[in-house]
């Protein structure tokens, strides 16, 4: 299992307080994906990016992260089950699950 660093680090000149943070991005579309990805890394975000279900889980499950920001419909998951999965590693890492499709039932769940 491979572990991170997460330190704080401070900028005097402005006074903020910057968190090193990992964060997992899955979707199956790889346009996305980047666009997350790059904007978080400007943002001084360490990214990983899946684009499978089933891979998000192994990384879930072999690397630590302090976020996952997870589309609802992928090929071979959903994102609850990528939510389940990073609730069974860690109860209080935060999942995000985002989707494109107007489902009221789904948002509510």
């Amino acid at each position: 299992m491979s572990t991170r660093r997460s330190n704080a680090r401070v900028d005097r000149k402005k006074e903020r307080v910057f968190v090193e943070a990992d964060i997992l991005i899955v979707d199956d579309d790889t346009y996305i994906c980047k666009l997350l990805s790059n904007f978080l890394k400007k943002h001084d975000f360490d990214t990983e990016t899946a684009y499978t279900g089933s891979s998000a889980i192994d990384k879930i499950r072999n690397e630590q992260f302090h976020l996952v920001l997870s589309d609802y419909r992928l090929p071979d998951r959903d994102g609850f089950e990528i939510l389940n999965a990073a609730n069974e590693r860690d109860p209080v890492l935060p999942v995000i699950i985002m989707t494109a499709y107007e489902e009221l039932a789904t948002a509510v769940r």
